[in-house]
């Protein structure tokens, strides 16, 4: 019984893989031209979504005064924008857990859902936006209590990191 049921899966997976492949890959490759199209005929709106992105940085008041630089567009993000901020915490590396349970409270009580809550990895989402929290442990030097923070719009290309 095994057996011919192993040779009907392999009819049909060697029949029908490569339509799947060539469907996935021309799907890939059409985000992809269509992003690097995106993103040279309107950079007046990409300005826009990174001014946003970077107005939302500032106005968490866990994070005021605390942010120590801001830049845009890290990464081989095609679609998704978004805006990375380090921000000091105050202390050093001893006090990154205390900042941590900080951070989570404000977020839980402003309206944000969590998605991961990993020890140094935090990840929220609200209607609007996700927001991915780096903690001291995966920065250099482990000095500080420093964090680094990436906010982008909440779309699935945001999520696939596209």
């Amino acid at each position: 019984m095994w057996q011919k049921n192993k040779k009907l899966c392999a009819l049909y997976w060697n029949k029908y893989s490569p339509i799947v492949r060539n469907i996935l890959l021309g799907i890939f490759l059409l985000v992809a031209i269509g992003g690097r199209i995106y993103n040279w005929t309107f950079p007046e709106e990409i300005e826009r979504q990174y001014g946003e992105l970077s107005k939302v940085i500032y106005s968490l008041e866990v994070f005021d005064n605390r942010v120590l630089n801001l830049r845009v567009g890290t990464g081989n993000i095609v679609i998704a924008k978004e805006v990375t901020a380090n921000i000091d915490m105050g202390g050093d590396i001893n006090d990154a857990m205390e900042s941590r349970a900080k951070i989570i409270e404000y977020f839980l009580h402003h309206g944000w859902e969590p998605v991961s809550l990993h020890k140094n990895n935090l990840k929220f989402r609200n209607e609007r936006y996700e927001i991915d929290l780096f903690g001291p442990m995966r920065q250099k030097p482990l000095a500080h209590n420093h964090w680094l923070v990436t906010v982008g719009f909440n779309t699935i290309f945001q999520r696939l990191r596209f």
